[in-house]
């Protein structure tokens, strides 16, 4: 079911501007909804990270400051003085810079708010037992959020004979995601073209036009989610996708 919790509502989550009862409803929805979960999980990172960022530099230049104080006696309005008042100002200045950061849409920024990784269903295939045991190492390191494992094994799996291989398609996507959370996203690229040339599906489609994003590809992302959006048929992801298209104007 498409979530309806856009990137403006997350966003007031995470600052504290949604209601009790909107902050209540939105956590009981989590609660069951690990989809939804992981992309909040992936809103709250960005926010860290941007604040992370911000603090940094402005205890780099005070901590310049503070060495140039040592030991000296300066006019009030002295060179370190402006130079206080100059960190004051980029305190503010950061401020406002990472709420135009945070808002910016960035085709990685893009990526970022509307990425989680799919949740497989993967059984028992009936394969031979060479390909079954690489199989059954890539869902379980798959599931256990082992991504670079995951990797691993489903490139292994890949490697058998095409005659042996009964589960193509949910390895390329599962290898996809997997690529993109491990920020491999040339890689990514490459495992979703191959799911959509051989098994086209709007899923793998919605996957790809992430694997663009990651990748810094914002036209290629574009004319992917246009394809998913044209599809009258389906619904998939709808108001995700129009959001998408609307930032990457």
């Amino acid at each position: 079911m498409e979530s309806p919790h856009t990137f403006e509502h997350i966003e007031a989550y995470l600052e504290g501007r949604l209601s009790e009862q909107e902050r209540r409803s939105l956590e009981q929805q989590m609660a069951t909804d690990a989809e939804l979960a992981r992309k909040v999980e992936h809103h709250r990172r960005v926010h860290e990270g941007l604040r992370s960022i911000a603090r940094d530099e402005l205890k780099a230049e005070i901590a310049a400051i503070q060495r140039e104080m040592q030991g000296k006696v300066r006019p009030l309005f002295g060179p370190v003085a402006y130079r206080m008042a100059a960190a004051v100002l980029l305190l503010f200045v950061l401020g406002i810079g990472y709420w135009w950061l945070a808002l910016r849409p960035t085709p990685e920024r893009l990526f970022a708010q509307h990425f989680a990784p799919h949740e497989l269903r993967l059984t028992h295939m009936g394969e031979p037992q060479q390909e079954e045991a690489a199989l059954t190492a890539f869902r379980q390191a798959y599931e256990a959020g082992d991504f670079a494992r995951a990797i691993e094994a489903g490139t292994h799996y890949l490697a058998q004979p095409d005659t042996a291989r009964k589960a193509d398609s949910l390895v390329l996507l599962g290898l996809g995601n997997a690529c993109l959370a491990q920020g491999r996203a040339e890689e990514a690229v490459s495992y979703l073209e191959q799911l959509q040339d051989k098994y086209p599906s709007d899923l793998g489609r919605w996957y790809l036009g992430l694997a663009y994003l990651a990748d810094g590809r914002p036209q290629a992302a574009r004319q992917t989610f246009e394809a998913l959006l044209a599809d009258e048929s389906s619904n998939f992801r709808k108001t995700e996708v129009q959001e998408i298209l609307q930032r990457l104007k």
